[in-house]
């Protein structure tokens, strides 16, 4: 107990930081919707199954042919970046209700779920066999490298194949003592992510960009938990020599190329050739670092 105790203070203290560097202003506010319990407003509410309505009676962004909703980041037509997802979302929230439809260009439609309490009849009712969205530049990469990959990863595949990884894994995963058993290292990670956020802030206790640190400790928890490695990402100033920034620059290349042609109808679109390149180069030197030099991380 001692130990699930200190991991829990360890992370209350390092996620409430993080939260007041990211929402200042709506700290206050959060707890407020937490605690509301209007039926009338979720679905969620006392028997859903009487409440459904047709999936075209569900608010929505307006779409149309080819483009879908991808209008509202278009500069002339819309206002809103790509990169700035959570004030388009935000401001769906605000003008369409807790449920929205945004039509992707050429693709499916996107359900956004913006309560807790839908979200978790989401999670309760879903099927054993999902059909998902994934990440079609990933699934591209694995595809065209099958001597390295199985498959296309569990973030793409579908129905019984995602059935028969996940129940491969979950049982494993989800043991109370197997949880418990990454405390330790978990300890060790967060005190170091709270040491250099009291490195980062200035004189006002302010970190000028929180994103990048949080990406720094997540990709350190990983690296430890899942093949006993460090990586460097937690050091300041930060080594650019050691793994872990290259593996977060070759990961933000990737999201920044994925965002060209992944939302937004666009010439990337059309003509992806030279950031699909990038993806693959990127791919390419985390494969590497991956297969090569995390099992001499280990070794030594």
């Amino acid at each position: 107990m001692e130990g699930r105790h200190a991991f829990g203070l360890r992370g209350l203290r390092l996620a409430s930081k993080i939260h007041w560097q990211l929402f200042p202003v709506a700290a206050a506010v959060l707890s407020v919707r937490r605690t509301s319990t209007n039926v009338g407003d979720s679905v969620s509410a006392g028997k859903h199954e009487l409440q459904a309505k047709p999936f075209e009676a569900i608010p929505r962004v307006p779409s149309f042919p080819v483009i879908g909703s991808s209008w509202i980041y278009w500069r002339l037509l819309g206002k809103h970046h790509p990169d700035q997802r959570h004030k388009a979302s935000m401001e769906m929230y605000k003008k369409y209700g807790p449920i929205v439809v945004e039509r992707l260009p050429g693709r499916y439609s996107l359900v956004h779920l913006f309560k807790g309490t839908d979200i978790r009849t989401l999670y309760h009712e879903e099927g054993k066999e999902p059909f998902r969205m994934g990440a079609t530049t990933f699934k591209d990469y694995r595809a065209s490298r099958p001597e390295y990959y199985a498959d296309v990863g569990i973030l793409n595949l579908q129905r019984k194949a995602w059935l028969k990884v996940r129940m491969s894994t979950q049982q494993h995963t989800l043991r109370v003592r197997t949880t418990m058993s990454y405390l330790p290292i978990m300890n060790k990670i967060v005190e170091e992510a709270l040491d250099l956020l009291e490195q980062l802030m200035d004189e006002n206790g302010k970190v000028e960009n929180c994103f990048t640190f949080m990406q720094r400790w997540a990709l350190e928890s990983v690296a430890l938990t899942s093949v006993d490695a460090r990586l460097g990402s937690l050091t300041h100033p930060l080594d650019l020599n050691l793994e872990g920034p290259a593996i977060l620059e070759d990961m933000k290349m990737i999201v920044a190329c994925m965002q060209k042609f992944g939302i937004p109808v666009s010439i990337f679109s059309i003509y992806p050739h030279a950031h699909l390149a990038a993806i693959r180069k990127s791919h390419g030197r985390l494969h590497c670092v991956r297969s090569i030099q995390l099992p001499y991380f280990i070794l030594h």
